[in-house]
């Protein structure tokens, strides 16, 4: 069976009642590979996702996204510095047309999430072995108001096998960020991330204060007190001027089951794509905004 998941001090409340995931319960016995992601994950308090920065992306270029997630030993410092050797390396695979013809909040792509098996290894430190760990997919929408929202599927992946664990969910808000977190046989969402359109991180990023970072918190539903958080974060001056490749923070709830802490890896790159990333086609309507602006 898949190991259940022990306390750990993140720092918020701890959540009560969080159902197993049937995709846990259902594999008698997980291979080698697969528990060691979960390991992983579940003696983690929080995670750092770093985006692998393309400079060409500056000249017009537009490439597959790959992200590298990294432990992180507490939350009480700063995550860049306290961060541990690389777990995971999630790789997107999606077509060019999908990349440059279509806006980065409704093109479709799948993404191979590796675990980096070498890192229980203190023989391999340095030298990354990468085995399938998870999937994500996420299909071409044409989204208006509360039709059709865009959402991201997250299935393990076993041996070829895969086994869906749950989705998140870009839900319809009028100003703010809201998303839906939910596993494979939740009825209603348990948990929802849910974020602020009036902080200054978003009109301008840059090391200072507020400006250095957008916040999300999770919370559960029907419960306004936090139990987790999702920050973007600022990554220097170059990758912010040269690049759209961003960083993210997750801190995890208490007492979670590991298929949540999941779910916050992949709501974190979702939200880059809904949010924070710049295909061709979005800085092309941006332009035409501005011009159709200086006309009028």
């Amino acid at each position: 069976m898949y190991p259940v998941l022990q306390d750990v001090q993140s720092g918020y409340p701890p959540m009560q009642g969080i159902p197993p995931v049937a995709a846990y319960a259902q594999v008698n016995q997980a291979s080698p590979r697969l528990s060691g992601g979960i390991t992983a994950l579940s003696n983690l308090n929080s995670i750092w996702i770093h985006q692998d920065a393309q400079y060409l992306e500056g000249c017009g270029c537009e490439f597959e996204n790959v992200y590298m997630v990294y432990g992180v030993k507490d939350n009480k410092g700063d995550p860049k510095k306290d961060k541990n050797e690389v777990l995971f390396k999630c790789k997107e695979h999606s077509s060019c047309c999908q990349r440059y013809c279509c806006f980065s909040s409704m093109q479709s792509f799948n993404m191979d999430i590796m675990f980096n098996s070498s890192c229980f290894d203190p023989s391999q430190k340095g030298k990354p072995r990468w085995v399938p760990f998870l999937h994500l997919e996420r299909d071409y929408k044409c989204t208006c108001l509360c039709f059709n929202r865009p959402s991201i599927r997250v299935s393990l992946v076993d041996d070829r096998k895969k086994e869906t664990i749950g989705f998140v969910t870009h839900r319809w808000a009028a100003c703010d960020y809201v998303y839906d977190m939910r596993a494979e046989k939740d009825s209603t969402p348990p948990y929802i991330i849910e974020g602020s359109c009036c902080q200054c991180g978003l009109c301008c990023s840059c090391p200072c204060g507020p400006c250095r970072k957008v916040d999300l918190g999770v919370y559960e539903s029907g419960n306004k007190s936090k139990v987790g958080n999702i920050s973007k974060v600022w990554t220097g001056l170059a990758r912010t001027l040269l690049t759209d490749a961003d960083s993210y923070c997750v801190t995890f709830p208490n007492n979670v089951d590991a298929s949540y802490k999941v779910l916050m890896l992949a709501a974190a790159i979702l939200i880059d794509y809904q949010h924070f990333e710049e295909s061709p086609a979005d800085k092309q309507a941006e332009k035409d905004a501005r011009e159709a602006a200086r006309k009028h």
